[in-house]
């Protein structure tokens, strides 16, 4: 339930709120790419504070997926293609998720 909760929280000030403040102020592409990371940000870190709340267990795997997002949103102003640079900030906190995630697995193996 927690997680669910998060990943709604997310939707609502990621895709609803960021977006309806900031497009008449700064732009429709720069405020989508701030409520994009926003929403990722929030969801993910939601998903971790429910691990950690109810499992008991610190994913330190889970820190690249909220925090490189959160990291980038100060710096989507300063480039052009705002969208695009919000999605590989994305991408590259997910990967290095995943990579965490596989060293964690196979030491564990070991």
């Amino acid at each position: 339930m927690g997680i669910a909760l998060s990943w709604i929280a997310g939707s609502i000030v990621g895709w609803v709120l960021i977006p309806n403040v900031l497009s008449n102020a700064m732009g429709l592409q720069y405020s989508i790419a701030v409520g994009f990371l926003s929403f990722i940000s929030i969801s993910v870190f939601g998903m971790f504070m429910t691990y950690l709340y109810f499992a008991k267990s610190l994913e330190k795997e889970m820190i690249p997926a909220f925090l490189i997002p959160a990291v980038t949103i100060p710096t989507v102003g300063s480039v052009q293609a705002s969208m695009v640079y919000a999605g590989f900030s994305i991408a590259f906190a997910f990967s290095l998720t995943v990579l965490a995630y596989l060293v964690s697995a196979f030491k564990a193996i070991r």
